[in-house]
């Protein structure tokens, strides 16, 4: 899998098909020893924690979105819109739900048939991690490294502690995002030095990356392409520009496709746009210089304070091993690895910039590729100085001091944890004498290095997993079995709201009620208090309504309102049938039991912590008719997610108005009347006009801008069968050539 620099001597070469066959058995041995023990050691923090791939945003956000998905894809629904979710439904412009992407539907499925949902979550999250290592060992071969130096990579780099300790357990969309990266970039690395089919392979790759949904992920994709471009440029490299152009428009196709609902759908929602800095998830350089410490707990300021619970800028123990290293080879792989070196320029400047750049926020969220970088250029080193190696006493002394400084720095940020540090200096510092000890011997001192990494990576895991993982704890008492969740609000039925939040409370609340995303499992109640990256700022700001769910103790009032321009309550414009109430830090039960529900309500659940309205009369579907205007009489015809359809049995002279429960999102079209105004500045309404008297009137959501979208998804991979084809045979001419 190794391929040449690119120069116009050698590019487009390939070994005669006899070598080629044994050298691919080779790689595929590789990539399942890779496999393996990424799988393996990464079943290590299970043994003290068994919730640790089930933590923080994984079920607060991803699992219950993955369920959701895989009851919709096995009902037969291809879910654009789900206006019972409300600020959370949709689907589409959130981006994050991996509509477009075979692998997250097949997730979705996976998940929605699985009885237990830590263990679903578990065997995603190892699947990915094994993704994402074997493609960092192939970005490794495709770079030119020993096989043996491209294992190395390939186990070390999921082991990272951004990775490790923040992405797989929690923020799983930026992990699998990394994970299709490497594929994705060493693709573009044979496309460019090979030609050929090798676009298709590229296409695969970008395409799993982009529809994704997670902007992180793709913005990497294009420092990425930027990088490829800047070393074209530099080497004045023409078949290298233009092969990365033409990989690049299927990929700004498919990006067009994915991300541009949630463009055009931004004026509604609290997505932000300004720049600016108050440390959050920013990346210091003091943090940096402790990155081959497995122990560091780093200055990085989070939720956590201003210092980690976890090391979650470590990268790689075997970094201070460098200063073996012969200049000579440092300088020509510089050279030969510009796009890396770029690239890992780029990532780096974003880790440690401002803490919102726009939509952007949460800078240390770039780590992962920091680490992907600074793993494959370290086993690059390696590799090219093979056998080349300086071991004299300066060199082994540099190594020293690398090991031994990072260590001393780590203690000066947090004392009290010196007891760890000293734990695995012993452990890191064996390991490198170790190596050094071998390497002087030199006889099969190439294999058994990669045997001391690998049982070093074992041990270093094995000891952080002791550590550090049971620290990891969400904020909501999850139970592991899915049927758990499956009751939901007590007495509740049609469509509910929570008022208040259950986190800070004692958990035996959780026997009461659900939180963020979990609710999608609930079978009685559709309740709207989901998690949604985006919001809806208008019905955010009415209804003191968060991005998880929770809200201020005062929505109970703002639902039961009356509506000053229609003169109806809110919770019926919204089609609500359950409200549960909580307790907070100044209203207890007895509070709650104290309060009278509104005509037409009644208590029909009295618990530790909450109570629970249901409406006498149930409502009609959310996403229906909700309201009309005086003397305007509708009926309802078809209610589906996507449309509704009301025929018009009455309207006044100067014509009526109808409102819906539906969030006025941008997309809608009106046949048969006119799109008002939203009503509150968030349902949905219609001008019905005076002479609509028998007719049809059908409001239907499409996406904005939904042909350019679909067109943008076929266009690319109508693109790339073209350029396939076109290159094959190109290629073909060539060696037709006498």
């Amino acid at each position: 899998m190794s391929a040449p620099a690119s120069t116009a001597s050698d590019r487009d070469v390939q070994p005669p098909v006899s070598e080629r066959i044994p050298a691919l058995r080779r790689e595929a041995v590789a990539m399942a020893l890779v496999a393996v023990f990424t799988v393996t050691v990464s079943l290590l923090p299970l043994a003290f924690n068994r919730q640790f791939y089930f933590f923080a945003d994984t079920p607060d956000g991803a699992y219950g979105q993955w369920y959701e998905l895989g009851q919709q894809l096995a009902a037969g629904n291809w879910p654009l819109m789900n206006p019972a979710a409300w600020m959370a439904g949709n689907y589409v412009a959130e981006g994050q739900w991996g509509l477009w992407n075979p692998l997250i539907l097949a997730t979705g499925l996976f998940v929605s048939a699985s009885a237990n949902a830590v263990v679903a979550s578990t065997v995603i999250k190892v699947f990915f991690l094994a993704v994402g290592a074997t493609g960092v060992y192939a970005l490794t071969r495709v770079y030119g490294a020993r096989r043996e130096w491209a294992i190395v990579a390939g186990i070390a780099a999921p082991f990272a502690g951004f990775t490790f300790f923040m992405d797989a357990p929690s923020w799983v969309t930026n992990m699998i995002t990394w994970a299709f990266f490497a594929w994705a970039a060493a693709a573009l690395r044979l496309w460019i030095t090979r030609g050929a089919a090798w676009i298709l392979a590229v296409y695969v790759a970008v395409y799993l990356l982009i529809t994704v949904g997670y902007v992180q992920g793709t913005l990497m994709l294009v420092f990425f392409f930027i990088a490829l471009l800047l070393e074209a440029a530099f080497r004045r490299d023409g078949t290298a520009a233009v092969r990365t152009l033409v990989a690049g428009v299927p990929a700004a196709l498919i990006a067009l496709a994915v991300y541009l609902p949630g463009v055009l759908t931004a004026s509604v929602t609290a997505r932000s746009s300004e720049i600016a800095n108050d440390g959050f998830l920013v990346v210091t350089l003091t943090g940096l210089f402790t990155s081959s410490v497995p122990s560091g707990q780093v200055d990085l300021t989070g939720w956590w304070g201003r210092y980690t619970d976890v090391p979650l800028l470590y990268i790689f123990w075997l970094l201070p091993l460098l200063a073996v290293v012969p200049w000579s080879r440092v300088r020509q792989g510089w050279a030969k690895w510009s796009t890396l070196v770029l690239f890992g320029g780029m990532a780096a400047a974003l880790a440690v910039g401002p803490s919102t750049l726009g939509p952007l926020r949460f800078p240390a969220r770039t780590m992962p590729w920091v680490a992907l970088v600074v793993i494959c250029l370290t086993c690059l080193l390696l590799s090219r100085a093979e056998g080349k190696w300086v071991l004299s006493r300066v060199r082994v002394l540099t190594v020293g001091v690398l090991w031994a400084a990072p260590f001393w720095l780590a203690f000066s940020q947090v004392p009290p944890g010196w007891r760890r540090h000293l734990v695995f200096a012993a452990v890191t510092g064996a390991a490198l004498l170790g190596i050094v000890l071998l390497r002087r011997a030199r006889h099969g001192a190439r294999k058994r290095t990669v045997a001391v990494i690998a049982a070093t990576g074992i041990v270093v895991v094995g000891i952080q997993s002791a550590m550090f993982a049971d620290s990891l704890v969400s904020r909501a008492p999850y139970e592991d079995e899915a049927s758990a969740y499956t009751e939901g609000m007590p007495t509740g039925y049609g469509e509910g709201m929570v008022v208040g939040s259950p986190l800070g409370m004692p958990e035996s609340v959780f026997d009461e009620v659900e939180f963020a995303n979990m609710w999608y499992l609930t079978d009685r109640v559709n309740v709207l208090n989901l998690y949604t990256p985006v919001e809806y700022q208008a019905m955010a700001q009415d209804l003191c309504l968060a991005y998880d769910g929770r809200t201020c103790p005062d929505a109970v009032d703002k639902i039961f309102d009356t509506d000053p321009e229609t003169g109806a309550v809110v919770a019926d414009l919204m089609s609500l049938d359950s409200v549960q109430i909580l307790e907070d830090d100044v209203r207890d039960i007895d509070d709650l039991i104290a309060l009278t529900p509104p005509a037409g309500w009644t208590r029909s659940f009295v618990g530790q912590h909450s109570v629970v309205w249901t409406r006498d009369v149930p409502t009609g579907e959310v996403g229906s008719v909700s309201w009309t205007s005086p003397g305007t009489e509708v009926e309802v015809i078809e209610d589906t997610p996507l449309q509704t359809t009301f025929r018009v049995t009455a309207v006044p002279a100067d014509g009526g108005r109808v409102a819906l429960s539906r969030l006025a999102w941008p997309g809608y079209q009106v046949d048969g009347a006119d799109l008002a105004a939203p009503l509150r500045g968030y349902l949905t309404s219609v001008d019905v006009p005076a002479d609509a008297t028998g007719s049809l009137i059908t409001v239907a959501f499409a996406p904005p801008a939904w042909p350019l979208i679909v067109g943008g998804m076929l266009g690319s991979a109508l693109f790339t069968a073209a350029a396939a084809v076109f290159a094959v045979r190109r290629r073909r001419r060539r060696v037709a050539r006498p």
